[in-house]
């Protein structure tokens, strides 16, 4: 059987730099902001800062948000605690993208009947230092993540 690749479709697109959640892939998933700060990244932009407990961005569902059976997602963060558990981004019942207490990365996904997912090694993020960590899921059977421009993980086959 010949393997296909997806066609990927941006959806949604933050950046933040507006200070606001304006959405500008086009699709319209502007996102709402609750208990966040504007700050600096190390590129003098602006960044949110989440007090990880009860800060986040919202963005409800939409049209181009039902099918997301192949993803990727790119996160730019600096956490200050790596001792607990810290959601970059997550789905409902769709994907979590998540940095645990021991410095590892890990992405899960549904396919519908059950959740799967790749990690890296513990001890991977350093507290403080901007990273981008980013997570593929083809929709097939190849999930990868990186941070930084290094593959931390893949896998092929289920």
């Amino acid at each position: 059987m010949k393997r296909t690749m997806p066609q990927w479709q941006l959806v949604l697109h933050h950046d933040y730099c507006s200070e606001s959640a304006s959405d500008l892939s086009g699709q319209g998933n502007h996102g709402n902001v609750y208990n966040c700060r504007y700050e600096m990244d190390a590129e003098d932009r602006f960044a949110l800062s989440f007090n990880g407990r009860d800060s986040r961005v919202v963005v409800l569902p939409s049209p181009a948000l039902d099918d997301l059976s192949a993803i990727r997602v790119s996160v730019v963060a600096k956490l200050q605690n790596v001792q607990r558990r810290n959601n970059l981004v997550e789905g409902f019942l769709s994907f979590a993208f998540i940095i645990e207490a021991d410095a590892s990365v890990q992405a899960k996904f549904y396919d519908g009947t059950r959740w799967d997912g790749i990690w890296s090694q513990p001890q991977i993020v350093n507290a403080d230092n901007w990273h981008r960590i980013e997570f593929t899921y083809d929709g097939v059977d190849m999930i990868m993540l990186s941070m930084d421009d290094h593959i931390l993980a893949t896998r092929q086959g289920r």
